[in-house]
């Protein structure tokens, strides 16, 4: 479901109020009918790249719509979006995605390999949350700060073996490991004993995309406010270099924007 964007709230004002950035796109924003789903006592943390955790809501800008009261229910239509706005969407051929969302078919608690969005190296990870075809991660042996969310038919996202088998190499502790790296080995090897794995089905294959980057300045799409990671909201494509391209969240001056590709 995509986000509620400020713009309706403008319309209903007969003077608009100057716009702050001390928070993220999505306060102005209705989040999704399903909230993730989490392990209980699991703190919220804040996102560092990509994907990553929830952050308090109270600096966000989701946080705005959400205590709108009755005026946050109200539906949105990307259809009289794009009219009211004369803007066009990016066709679905231009992303990196699957036509049919693939099936989330992992469990809360759960074990698997992923590659630390910090170091690029390859960690354990236990699932924290599921939410549609997203699932989020914490690396273990790091903090509650740094939780990011991922597709599940994301190729960075491996059964526990999958390091070893193709890379001969070992598991490594993730950036801010908060022991001594010197524990590292026995710290894996307590963590994996009678742990729960995810299965080889819960990992989909990765969709291909487009052999060039099509996107084009003033299109529309939906985008995750990296703030609060679980929603999603309407932004416009502000620049395009190479296979990068700039998301602007829309009704926003820039503070939340960020490349991607």
């Amino acid at each position: 479901e995509p986000c509620l964007t400020s713009y309706r709230k403008a319309s209903k004002n007969a003077k608009p109020k100057e716009e702050s950035t001390s928070g993220s796109p999505s306060t102005k924003v209705k989040p999704s009918a399903s909230e993730p789903v989490e392990s209980s006592g699991s703190p919220k943390a804040e996102n560092s790249s990509g994907g990553g955790g929830v952050s308090k809501t109270e600096d966000s800008p989701s946080n705005k719509k959400i205590l709108a009261g009755n005026e946050a229910e109200a539906e949105f239509s990307w259809s009289e979006y794009l009219k009211e706005t004369k803007s066009v969407q990016a066709p679905a051929s231009f992303f990196k995605q699957s036509a049919d969302p693939p099936r989330n078919e992992f469990t809360v608690g759960a074990k698997l390999e992923a590659l630390d969005p910090r170091s690029q190296m390859a960690c354990i990870a236990t699932v924290i949350g599921v939410q549609g075809p997203r699932v989020r991660l914490r690396l273990d042996g790091s903090d509650t700060k740094n939780d990011f969310w991922k597709m599940v038919d994301d190729s960075e996202l491996h059964v526990i073996g999958h390091c070893e088998k193709h890379t001969n190499g070992m598991l490594q502790p993730p950036m801010g490991f908060t022991l001594n790296a010197t524990s590292w080995p026995k710290f894996l090897a307590k963590t994996l004993k009678d742990a729960v794995y995810c299965p080889s089905r819960c990992f989909k294959k990765e969709p291909v995309g487009p052999k060039t980057n099509k996107f084009q300045v003033g299109m529309k799409l939906e985008a995750v406010d990296r703030k609060n990671p679980h929603l999603i909201c309407c932004a416009t494509v502000g620049d395009v270099k190479g296979d990068m391209f700039h998301v602007t969240f829309d009704g926003w001056k820039g503070a939340f924007d960020y490349w991607t590709r």
